[in-house]
């Protein structure tokens, strides 16, 4: 699957030849020019990076990076034309991850854009299965680099899946594993469930992920 990069640049030239490279290293990309625009996409597509130009209209970087970070650990790198010191340490201190300064070399960003990602990798609590990727410590899950919308007991199967897969569950481990309460009723409302998270991720003929296993549950493979 690959990894979606929000750029964040009212300056479309900038913009188009860091969408390029991006491509060329085979990364998805979204494109913001305004700092509200920005929080909007970021609300809608969850990047997995963000390169956040500083002097933006309407909402500067640093005020865009502060609201983003209050809601997302999301990797940050800040762009900017000006060089002092003072902007840097303001970039950092609203929680960017890494800086570069215009003009810059798009090779060396894109370095730094791998560099940043490894480094954020192994901090990051994610399950991966397929086209499915799982953030459980921003709950955010996408298919096909699509975020979707579970509800809290179809987040809490999915996990539970993804961190076991291929292993058959009974419908009573399923109902404990996404801490319903245990009842008769809510054992039949598992399927019901169920039948709603295989409609979210089954999109496709060939991603038939979740199969009934007959008369015990369900194995997710």
């Amino acid at each position: 699957m690959n990894r979606t990069v929000m750029v964040v640049e009212d300056d479309k030239r900038i913009a188009d030849m860091v969408c390029k490279y991006l491509t060329h290293e085979s990364f998805a990309y979204k494109v913001a020019t305004t700092g509200p625009e920005a929080l909007l996409l970021f609300e809608s597509c969850r990047p997995d990076l963000v390169i956040l130009d500083m002097m933006l209209p309407k909402m500067d970087g640093a005020a865009v990076c502060e609201k983003i970070r209050a809601i997302s650990d999301v990797p940050i790198i800040m762009v900017t034309a000006l060089a002092e010191d003072m902007h840097r340490l303001e970039g950092f201190a609203k929680g960017a991850d890494d800086y570069i300064c215009k003009p810059f070399n798009p090779r060396e960003l894109m370095a730094r854009i791998k560099a940043v990602l490894r480094r954020t990798a192994s901090t990051q609590r994610t399950l991966n299965y397929g086209k499915i990727q799982m953030n459980l410590d921003e709950r955010v899950v996408k298919l096909d680099n699509e975020v979707m919308t579970l509800t809290q007991i179809e987040f809490g199967l999915l996990e539970m899946f993804l961190t076991n897969p291929s292993r058959a569950f009974s419908r009573e481990e399923l109902l404990e594993g996404s801490h319903m309460e245990y009842s008769e009723s809510c054992i039949r409302s598992i399927d019901f469930h169920i039948k709603n998270l295989r409609r979210k991720i089954n999109i496709h003929p060939e991603n038939q992920y979740i199969k009934a296993v007959y008369g015990f549950g369900y194995r997710f493979s």
